[in-house]
């Protein structure tokens, strides 16, 4: 390897059979955990080339690795031939490697032709700045993409998509033949989608490099040309997308390790046919386009998608954490719910959120404060709190839900994982709801507490609670589920029996569509 820890992207470009980028034998640790073990990766020149995985698959460390962000622990990393170090992103940028985020890394203040000119900007005779120059600079850049905008106008007025094309025209006008886009539609209109693909697809025919990574299968079976599957911090997979099937590609990201006996249910419970929480038609753009879904009471639902198929944002519609754009919330016999949180617990409804740490603990309130928050007004009277009953109650509940913890005033970040879920799953117990909605229960806990959550959730089924569930763990989906509702693509598209429900049936519903309808289902 060259003295220089890396390669000006002005070097001299390789034959065409030498890979773009070259990643072998790369692994990662952080605080002792694996993020990446002995992974490959291999792009060629003018290839669209999709990395996917679910959530803590190692997508994003891979990527942080071969722009500068981190540096692996082994491996090595070669960009057309040559090896190299980076020892930050600059150094990655100047070897050509540009990556578009979700989060549009542009001046907002600046006008589109600023920022693509940015550092760069053309100069008068004199030596001023030719204002000129860089608009007209950055209108032909934009319209060889199809980009129409008003140059001279502050990007942060523009849309998203704007914002992204900006980006990436910014990114090739530096020289970029690495391009890494991250879920770059994730926000965008139908339309939007479209013009974004024949950019890329005319990217690609310029011989430039693009990594594509998204959890919307029909994208990448539209722009890709070959895939990389991790999981757990493998690659477990890495094949042209023409070989493969879209079954084929979520089982590969899914996995099929049975690791657990998942409690045995009873029988799906009368009362399921008789009151229920019943979703119709809910949307809200562009993450969620028409969802629908009926949770009896007893009863357990089970809401199985991708990472990124809208999922979450069902759950928070449901609540009324976001609002609708149309559809409707109600309860048999009590009518329908306005869409607010408050609303929503007042009629039975309680929401576990999917990351515990943002949304769920208080991490410097005790167990028994973070445990008891959203019921103090029914144990307050003129301003006191009544610590007698909120001692009795947090004990009942720490008994009940089997909480280990020194005391009730410990503070809850110094209890795991699981017990700090436990806490929360109480919380929502204290409100006395009738249906739960819990969005990856199981995540980030141990395999012990694991276990003791999907008890805990059957249990309360088996009391006449209605839930809904969902895990990043299809299996998880699947030893819980009285039924199993499909989510894809923002859209509830069918139903399976818990009969009918097996890892192939679900995948395959997931894919390409759902393998039963909600009457065959029912």
């Amino acid at each position: 390897m060259a003295d220089a820890p890396f390669i000006s992207r002005s070097a001299k470009l390789p034959p065409s059979d030498v890979p773009r980028v070259a990643m072998r034998g790369i692994t990662k640790r952080f605080h002792g955990v694996l993020a990446l073990d002995q992974v490959d990766l291999i792009v060629r020149p003018g290839e669209v080339h999709a990395i996917v995985g679910e959530n803590g698959a190692g997508k994003s460390t891979l990527i942080k690795l071969l722009t500068g962000v981190h540096a692996p622990d082994a491996g090595e990393i070669r960009i057309d031939g040559h090896a190299v170090a980076f020892r930050n992103p600059h150094e990655a940028q100047q070897a050509g490697i540009a990556t578009i985020y979700q989060e549009v890394n542009l001046v907002p203040t600046l006008s589109a032709a600023e920022n693509i000119c940015l550092g760069r900007e053309p100069r008068t005779k004199i030596g001023t700045i030719s204002w000129s120059g860089m608009a007209r600079e950055a209108s032909e850049r934009l319209g060889r993409y199809g980009v129409s905008v008003d140059v001279r106008r502050p990007v942060g007025e523009l849309g998203l998509a704007a914002q992204q094309m900006i980006a990436i025209v910014r990114a090739l006008s530096l020289g970029g033949r690495i391009i890494v886009m991250d879920e770059p539609t994730s926000a965008l209109t139908h339309r939007e989608v479209d013009h974004l693909m024949e950019m890329v697809a005319q990217i690609r025919a310029e011989g430039i490099s693009v990594l594509y990574i998204s959890h919307r299968l029909d994208e990448l079976f539209r722009i890709g040309d070959s895939v990389t599957v991790l999981r757990d911090g493998k690659r477990v997979l890495a094949a042209p997308i023409a070989e493969l099937t879209r079954t084929s590609l979520v089982n590969a990201m899914l996995g099929r390790e049975l690791v657990r006996a998942y409690a045995e249910r009873r029988e799906r419970p009368a009362a399921a046919a008789s009151e229920a929480l019943s979703v119709e038609h809910v949307s809200r753009a562009p993450k969620v386009t028409e969802a629908s879904v009926r949770i009896g009471r007893g009863e357990i639902v089970g809401l199985a998608g991708l990472q990124g198929s809208g999922r979450t944002e069902i759950m928070r519609l449901i609540f009324g954490a976001d609002p609708r754009d149309t559809g409707s919330v109600a309860v048999t016999d009590k009518g329908e719910l306005p869409a607010s949180p408050a609303a929503a617990l007042a009629r039975g409804v309680a929401y576990l959120p999917e990351d515990r740490k943002a949304d769920g603990i208080v991490p410097d309130l005790s167990l028994r404060e973070n445990m008891t928050l959203i019921v103090l007004p029914t144990l307050t009277r003129l301003g006191v709190v009544n610590r007698g009953r909120e001692r009795e109650l947090v004990e009942a509940f720490i008994k009940r839900l089997g909480i280990r913890a020194a005391s009730a005033d410990i503070a809850i970040r110094d209890l795991s994982g699981g017990n700090q879920q436990k806490v929360l799953i109480a919380r929502l117990l204290c409100s006395d709801p009738a249906y739960l909605l819990l969005d990856d229960p199981m995540r980030g806990i141990d395999v012990g507490a694991k276990a003791e959550i999907e008890r805990l959730i059957v249990a309360l089924a088996d009391t006449g609670l209605g839930v809904l569930v969902t895990s990043s763990e299809l299996e998880e989906v699947l030893g819980l589920g009285d039924r199993i509702v499909i989510v894809r693509d923002g859209q509830t598209t069918g139903e399976i029996g818990r009969d009918k429900a097996s890892f192939e049936s679900v995948a395959a519903a997931i894919a390409e569509g759902p393998a039963t309808t909600a009457g065959e289902a029912a």
